[in-house]
């Protein structure tokens, strides 16, 4: 395993790693995980999401507690490039059609976030 490949997994696996990028205060009990953005004085946002499967250096996998759809999830996938062994971060989050957009960008906005914390 290389260097970028643990420092990539503690940021997407760990709620320390999640508080450095995705969210203001990341809360952990069990397999739960309770995300918030914001400031509790202004506007907070809170959601939660359950961890589906996690596969250590590989992947994680959760549902938002609000999401009705059975076979949805996120989930944060490292892969290796296979001709330049390149590390990339792989995202996978259902939206609705008129979602899809601001999804890309949140999702791009944390991936600048993500290089930020991590350093690389």
């Amino acid at each position: 395993m290389s260097k970028s490949v643990g420092i990539v997994w503690s940021h997407i696996s760990s709620i320390e790693g999640l508080a450095l990028w995705f969210a203001d205060n990341v809360k952990e009990e069990g397999t739960k995980i309770t995300f918030s953005w914001g400031d509790i004085w202004t506007a907070m946002e809170e959601r939660s999401a359950e961890i589906l499967e996690m596969e250590k250096y590989q992947y994680v996998r959760l549902k938002w507690d609000d999401d009705s759809e059975d076979d949805t999830y996120w989930e944060m996938k490292i892969q290796k490039g296979d001709e330049t062994d390149s590390l990339h971060l792989v995202i996978t989050d259902f939206a609705e059609k008129h979602e899809v957009q601001a999804a890309k960008e949140m999702w791009n906005e944390n991936m600048e976030k993500l290089h930020k914390a991590s350093g690389i």
